[in-house]
């Protein structure tokens, strides 16, 4: 008897086919994507979910997943779900219309799935509740990591404004605070320059909690060559250099200086500067700056970190 996993990959490319005529009408992004783009993601999940259902798994691992709390290891349908993330969002789709691909997905494959069934067995029904839960898995990650990007996008777009406020605000308050020593002002325009400058005041401490607030959030992730393990313990140490091969960015002084003050600033801010490389995860460089604690406040400084990829 065929197998879940064997009708999905005897099926795909009639899924496919239909997947692609139902993304046509999600909405613009997709409308003017190349067919290779639009069908090649929807089937590698699809081989990524077969793949997953034909690997023996226990009972106890089944209920664990189903609750969302398996302890596993960063599985091919995550890493698939979420580099379909990635593409989605850099084609400019919605977290609505990307959704919707995975119940097009699902609804397909069990369409075609119960037409050609007569009477259902239990195990039949284990594998259609199986395939259920791996299109879930994809899902979720796919999500989270839309999700995160938005908000990483959110908070750089207001960090920049934030950033860029700052030189108008103190024209305005320095300018202000000009007329106000100057003692020729009348009575309403020597009103008017004082809430001039107590509301460029106010504002600029706006602006500075919004900045600090952005400081919790700086992790750098690329997936390109990996960084050689021999050369992490030293990677920070002044008047050291990596030799690539490759010609040095322009502008670059090539002391090799970048990354021993980048973490010399951290370390003075009572933060840290850490790398992760690996030739799976990429590579990520973390800082880690503690937040601003209120006054009268005893606890312990915090720290907030964030990290978006596509890989364990």
């Amino acid at each position: 008897m065929t197998t879940f996993s064997q009708f999905i990959l005897q099926h795909i490319d009639g899924v496919v086919d239909e997947f692609e005529a139902f993304a046509r009408t999600t909405g613009p992004s997709a409308e003017h994507l190349p067919s290779n783009e639009l069908r090649d993601h929807a089937r590698i999940v699809l081989e990524a979910v077969a793949a997953d259902m034909a690997t023996p798994q226990s009972s106890s691992t089944q209920h664990e997943k189903a609750q969302g709390h398996a302890d596993t290891p960063f599985s091919r349908v995550r890493e698939t779900a979420c580099k379909h993330a990635q593409h989605r969002f850099e084609q400019e789709f919605t977290l609505p219309q990307m959704v919707s691909e995975y119940r097009a997905l699902r609804a397909s494959v069990i369409r075609r799935w119960t037409q050609q069934l007569g009477v259902a067995d239990a195990n039949q029904l284990a594998e259609l509740t199986r395939f259920g839960e791996a299109i879930d898995e994809g899902l979720t990650e796919a999500i989270a990591w839309y999700s995160q990007r938005l908000d990483d996008s959110r908070n750089l777009l207001i960090g920049a404004l934030a950033h860029d406020l700052r030189s108008p605000l103190g024209a305005i308050q320095m300018a202000a605070q000009w007329l106000l020593s100057t003692d020729r002002l009348q009575e309403g325009e020597l009103r008017a320059v004082t809430r001039i400058a107590s509301s460029s005041v106010r504002m600029t401490g706006y602006v500075s909690d919004l900045l600090r607030l952005q400081l919790g959030a700086i992790a750098v992730h690329n997936e390109g060559s990996p960084i050689p393990s021999d050369e992490l313990p030293t990677l920070f140490q002044p008047l050291l250099q990596r030799r690539t091969g490759k010609p040095r960015h322009l502008g670059s002084s090539g002391l090799g200086l970048g990354l021993s003050i980048s973490r010399e600033i951290a370390l003075a801010h009572g933060g840290s500067l850490d790398v992760a490389s690996g030739p799976e995860s990429g590579t990520t460089f973390t800082v880690r700056l503690p937040l601003a604690e209120s006054e009268g406040r005893a606890d312990p400084p915090r720290s907030r970190r964030q990290r978006t990829q596509c890989s364990p």
